[in-house]
């Protein structure tokens, strides 16, 4: 049946048909209707025009999406009708789009069929997936590092406190502990070799040499302390232990190899640009430098194999572990016996063109070239042991 509803808007009149879901009954005739004037009027039922539209009649598509979708070229979209919409993104320009069904027509007037299209995203699949792999394959290591970095800041809390889980067994004792202590006697016995070779020769690579062995000396004594201090069990005072004071001693060392160490090296090299002065008594130098390259080299070798053993038993590589910084103590003096190493390297080379040139100015810039090395490793040093020191 039909259902008729009238509105009145000024002098006009809307008549809106309504039809049921049984089978609808022949139009109606005209109806008549009396308007204020009192004028009798025809009044003509209108049916609602129908329309039929597909499911995608007005679904749009993306210029981008219409090239991946359905394998189109760019140019294989002009002519094609384009309409604007507003883009989903408030702040974003309005987005310029195709009919869809214009676009799926197109693909398969392009590639003939339906199927061939098919065919043709299939086999684009299957390469992405064959790049994904090699990619995969290639990359590997880095990302199960880069996965590996992410868990383990997933896993870190103020509960699990000390970050780093460090392991003080042993104190002075242990494998760290051991380390430290042939370093701290060592670096003593260099220090007293180099300081009499300089005031033998005068040179201020010598110099510069004594003051890192002693700088050396003392920051090892720290470490010395620091790995003693972290044994100490909790107390009410320090709930979560002392077991980070490894970290605490290993910033004062990095400070003090900073201040000290590069410090003076790179003030007395200039000094030495400005102030010439003759280099005497070489073969002591080369005595004491020969001396501190072996020594500086024994303890070095010492730290690298303390340093892979700690690594393995986390399963973790020689380098991520250094730059994690792990075992802070001993990540000290493998990166001081680093320098120290080439110092002795650098020192040796300095005083031989100064010798071979008869100018001082070799050996004064061997110095500050000391300084410098100092400087960065004090700087990875202080670095590396905030971090850990702040949870990160």
């Amino acid at each position: 049946m039909c259902s008729l509803f009238i509105q009145m808007r000024g002098r006009g009149i809307y008549m809106i048909r309504g039809l049921s879901s049984t089978n609808p009954s022949p139009p109606p005739p005209p109806s008549k209707f009396i308007f204020k004037d009192g004028v009798n009027k025809d009044v003509k039922v209108m049916d609602k025009p129908e329309t039929v539209f597909h499911h995608y009649e007005r679904n749009f598509i993306t210029a981008s999406r219409a090239t991946k979708d359905f394998l189109l070229a760019p140019d294989d979209l002009n002519g094609l009708r384009r309409t604007i919409r507003r883009s989903p993104n408030e702040h974003d320009p309005p987005l310029s789009v195709y009919w869809r069904k214009d676009v799926a027509a197109k693909s398969i007037q392009k590639w003939g069929s339906i199927e061939n299209l098919e065919k043709a995203l299939e086999s684009r699949n299957l390469a992405e997936e064959e790049e994904s792999v090699s990619k995969n394959r290639l990359m590997g290591p880095i990302s199960k590092l880069i996965k590996k970095r992410r868990a383990d800041k997933k896993s870190i809390s103020r509960e699990n406190w000390p970050v780093r889980n460090l392991c003080a067994e042993g104190g002075l004792y242990g494998s760290s502990g051991r380390v430290v202590l042939i370093a701290v006697g060592i670096n003593t016995s260099n220090f007293l070799l180099k300081l009499g070779a300089w005031i033998a020769t005068g040179s201020y690579a010598l110099f510069s040499e004594a003051i890192h062995s002693l700088a050396d000396t003392c920051n090892q004594i720290i470490l010395a302390y620091g790995i003693h201090k972290s044994i100490e069990m909790p107390t009410v005072g320090h709930p979560y232990g002392y077991s980070n004071m490894q970290y605490v001693s290993s910033l004062i060392s990095g400070t003090g190899i900073f201040c000290l160490g590069s410090g003076l090296s790179i003030y007395h090299g200039i000094s030495g640009i400005f102030a010439s002065s003759e280099l005497t008594s070489l073969p002591i130098a080369v005595a004491v430098l020969s001396c501190s390259f072996v020594s500086e080299g024994f303890t070095l070798v010492l730290a690298i194999k303390s340093i892979k053993n700690s690594a393995s038993k986390v399963d973790m590589g020689f380098l991520e572990y250094v730059m994690g910084g792990y075992e802070p103590s001993v990540n000290v003096v493998l990166l001081e016996d680093v320098v120290a190493v080439m110092g002795v390297a650098i020192a040796a080379g300095a005083m031989s063109l100064s010798v071979k040139t008869g100018s001082h100015i070799p050996d004064a810039v061997g110095s500050i070239t000391i300084g410098v090395l100092l400087g960065c490793v004090a700087s990875f040093m202080i670095h590396s042991n905030i971090n850990a020191l702040v949870g990160r």
